[in-house]
């Protein structure tokens, strides 16, 4: 079987051993998640059995890499090898977001140094701990989970507790790349997601500008096409076109509207945006003075958050 984890009514079931079979099939959807029996509920505890994880994608593997903004000595060399479950790799890759039920694995392995005259380097040893991390908002307030099922040199432990925020969640937070994860440590992952895209067509289905909301009757004549690095606008009969340029190592994601034709003609308005599959989430600021910082507006700003989702074809 694949990697279980049940607690807090989670349980990851199945389908690692569905798909274990057809590593390369296409998959569109992200894990199956169900209730577990209750029987296997223990007060939010979380059972993990992960005998095959090492069958899973290979992300990368670190030596002595870790935050701890100087507080710590040094400790003992260490290797870590991160996996993630196939399905959630897939589906990273058509989109370029981890899906509800992503698991990630993370095993320690004591390192040792060679320094003989004819052999100089690191390599690992003994296994010393398992760790995993589990993404899924129903169940977890904070969206991810991170659990600890070493006990002891080589051992584990068949349920943990998810581990404190500030143990593992903050540091994710605020120092991972992507959606709590340091993707900036991991090549085939970066190597693996697509090119970050806002192309289509898209209809705004919530608006607001200055802190309230945007009318109605306007917003449902707006239309925005992104196709290639030009955009256009339609407000009604008025036609807004330019060029569009993303910044999506920015934090939050950036983008530049520049344009060429129409009311905002030789203006440059600067964004914040967001995408989560058809659903796309941009914060203008349309005074042009700066850039958002996050994807709200207040009263006597010109600030713009629009909620668009794509048209179907």
């Amino acid at each position: 079987m694949g990697c279980y984890a049940s607690g807090r009514n989670l349980w990851l079931d199945g389908w690692f051993s569905s798909h274990q079979s057809s590593p390369t099939r296409h998959c569109s959807i992200p894990l199956q998640l169900r209730k577990p029996n209750a029987r296997l509920g223990s007060r939010g505890r979380t059972r993990c059995f992960c005998q095959n994880y090492r069958e899973w994608i290979f992300v990368g593997s670190s030596l002595g890499l870790r935050y701890d903004e100087g507080k710590k000595q040094p400790g003992p060399l260490e290797f870590k090898n991160v996996y993630i479950d196939p399905v959630a790799y897939r589906v990273y890759r058509q989109t370029g977001m981890f899906p509800e039920g992503t698991v990630f694995i993370l095993e320690t392995a004591r390192g040792e140094e060679k320094k003989e005259p004819d052999l100089r380097g690191s390599f690992q040893k003994e296994f010393k701990g398992l760790s995993a991390a589990v993404k899924d908002k129903e169940r977890f307030p904070d969206g991810w989970a991170y659990f600890t099922f070493s006990d002891g040199l080589g051992k584990t432990k068949p349920r943990a507790r998810p581990a404190k925020k500030t143990a593992c969640y903050d540091c994710h937070r605020q120092k991972g790349a992507e959606d709590h994860v340091f993707t900036q440590f991991y090549p085939v992952l970066r190597a693996a997601r697509p090119r970050d895209t806002i192309e289509g067509t898209w209809l705004p289905a919530a608006a607001e500008l200055g802190g309230k909301a945007f009318p109605d009757e306007i917003r449902k004549t707006i239309k925005l096409v992104v196709k290639d690095d030009r955009y256009t606008v339609t407000v009604g009969k008025q036609v807004d076109q330019g060029t569009v340029k993303l910044d999506p190592a920015a934090k939050p994601k950036a983008l530049d509207i520049t344009g060429t034709e129409g009311p905002n003609k030789g203006k440059t308005i600067r964004a914040i945006y967001e995408r989560d599959g058809d659903t796309l989430r941009v914060c203008y600021d349309l005074s042009g003075k700066g850039r958002p910082t996050e994807f709200k507006t207040r009263a006597g700003t010109q600030l713009f958050l629009v909620t668009y989702r794509r048209e179907k074809p």
